[in-house]
C-alpha cells in the first residue's frame, strides 16, 4: 500500500547504509506527522508592505520518492510579483539547483545516488535534516550553489549551532539565522561559530555608553523577543520592548519627550486552499528622547506588534520574533552627544510541518536621531 512520507521515519531496510540525519547530533524522537500536501498541489505565498503586494510566488508539491515512499517538496513553479529590493526575502527551491545539490548532499554523507531507490532515500535524507533543524531549504541550497559555499563547513556550523542552542541561552539564533547572516553579512561559518561561542561571556559596560535593555537587564549581545506562541499573537507586549539608554541612568521614566514612529504593516501569506499560515505585523516606538541631566539622543521603546495571525491545518505554525542588536554611538566624532543606533531583523517561520516551511526576513534600523528605515537585502545592494 502506498504510504504517505513521515519525517525522521527511517526505514529499517535503509539502517545499513543510511548514517541519522545528523552525525553526532541530536537522535531523540519526534512526533511523526505527515504532510498534508499531495503531488500536484499548489501553494501561493507572498509578501505585502500596506496592502501593496512586494513578492508573490507558486510552488507545486513534487514527490522525489518511489512507489513505497513519498518524498514531497515544494518546488518553484512561477513568480508573479518581485519588487527590486526584495529579492531576498523568499529563497524558493529551484528545481534544477536542487538536483546539483543532492549529489552534493550524496556525497557529503557517502550515500549511494544511482537507483531510484536510493535517490529517494538521499531526498528524504534531505529533508530529513531540514525538518529536523527548522531551515529554510531553498536559502541553505542557494548558499551552496548559488553563493559558493563548501557544504561541510556550512553542516557543522549548523549542528553546532544547535548543540549550543540546547544546551545554553536561549536567545541565541536559530540555524536558519546564521544561514541567511552568510548570505547577506558575507561572513563564513567559522568566524559565526566563534562568534556563538564568545557570545556567553560576560562583557564588562562602560560607563557613558548607549546600552541595550530588556525587561530591565542590560543586554551585550543579541536579543530575539518573541511576538507570536502557539501560533497567536503575543497579546501583552507590554514588557517585550526594547531600550536603548545611557548607561549613567538606565531608569526609563527618567528619558522624555521623542517622536513616536509607525511602521508600515507587513503581511505574510502562506496559502494551499484549505490550508494556510499567514500573519501580519508591523514596528513601533519612540526615538530622539532626551535626559535632562546627560546629552544626547535616546530609543526609549522599540517593540513588533502583531495584530493578526491564521494557521490552518495539521502541523501548520506560524512562529514570529525580532532580533535587536546591541546599540552603538552613531554621534559623527567622539566628542559630540551620543546617538543611540541600532539594527534588527524580523524573522517569520511559517508554513507545513514536514514539507518545507517559509522563512521571511525584514532588515531594519532605527536611529535616534532619524528613527526608523527599512533595509531590504537584494543581490549587489548591500
Amino acid at each position: 500500500m502506498k504510504t504517505t512520507y513521515i519525517f525522521i521515519l527511517i526505514v529499517i531496510g535503509l539502517l545499513a547504509v543510511m548514517p541519522s540525519c545528523k552525525e553526532d547530533s541530536k537522535t531523540e524522537t519526534v512526533p511523526q506527522e505527515t504532510t498534508a500536501f499531495t503531488p500536484g498541489q499548489t501553494l501561493t505565498y507572498s509578501f505585502a508592505v500596506d496592502d501593496d503586494t512586494v513578492v508573490k510566488m507558486i510552488d507545486e508539491a513534487i514527490d522525489f520518492g518511489t512507489q513505497d515512499r513519498q518524498v514531497i517538496m515544494l518546488i518553484h513553479k512561477q513568480t508573479d510579483v518581485m519588487t527590486p529590493g526584495y529579492e531576498y526575502i523568499f529563497f524558493p527551491v529551484i528545481r534544477e539547483k536542487l538536483g546539483l545539490f543532492m549529489i552534493l548532499w550524496a556525497g557529503h554523507f557517502d550515500l549511494n545516488f544511482v537507483t531510484q531507490e536510493e535517490r529517494a532515500a538521499v531526498y528524504g535524507h534531505f529533508l530529513d535534516f531540514v525538518v529536523l533543524n527548522g531551515l529554510d531549504a531553498g536559502l541553505l541550497i542557494e548558499l551552496i550553489i548559488g553563493e559558493g559555499q563548501a557544504l561541510s563547513p556550512v553542516i557543522s556550523m549548523i549542528d553546532e549551532a544547535e548543540n549550543l542552542k540546547n544546551g545554553s541561552d536561549s536567545n541565541l539564533p536559530s540555524p536558519n539565522d546564521l544561514l541567511y547572516r552568510i548570505l547577506t553579512e558575507k561572513i563564513t561559518p567559522g568566524e559565526i561559530i566563534s562568534e556563538l561561542k564568545a557570545s556567553g561571556a560576560l562583557k564588562e559596560t562602560t560607563s557613558g555608553v548607549i546600552v541595550t535593555i530588556f525587561k530591565s537587564l542590560i543586554k551585550t549581545i543579541d536579543v530575539w523577543v518573541d511576538f507570536t506562541k502557539d501560533n497567536k499573537p503575543i497579546t501583552d507586549m507590554s514588557s517585550n520592548f526594547m531600550c536603548f539608554l545611557n548607561t549613567n541612568d538606565t531608569v526609563l521614566s527618567h528619558y522624555t519627550g521623542g517622536t513616536a514612529f509607525l511602521t508600515k504593516t507587513y503581511s505574510l501569506s502562506y496559502d494551499a486552499g484549505l490550508i494556510e499560515a499567514k500573519c501580519k505585523y508591523h514596528l513601533e516606538g519612540v526615538y530622539a528622547a532626551v535626559h535632562n541631566t546627560i546629552p544626547g539622543f535616546y530609543i526609549p521603546s522599540c517593540n513588533t506588534i502583531c495584530p493578526w495571525t491564521s494557521c490552518k491545518g495539521a502541523g501548520f505554525v506560524v512562529k514570529g520574533k525580532t532580533d535587536y542588536s546591541p546599540a552603538i554611538n552613531s554621534a559623527t566624532n567622539f566628542s559630540d552627544p551620543p546617538v543611540a543606533d541600532m539594527n534588527g531583523k524580523v524573522s517569520v517561520e511559517y508554513g507545513d510541518c514536514c514539507c518545507f516551511r517559509k522563512f521571511s526576513y525584514l532588515n531594519f534600523k532605527i536611529n535616534a536621531g532619524t528613527g526608523y528605515s527599512e533595509v531590504s537585502w537584494s543581490p549587489g545592494k548591500r
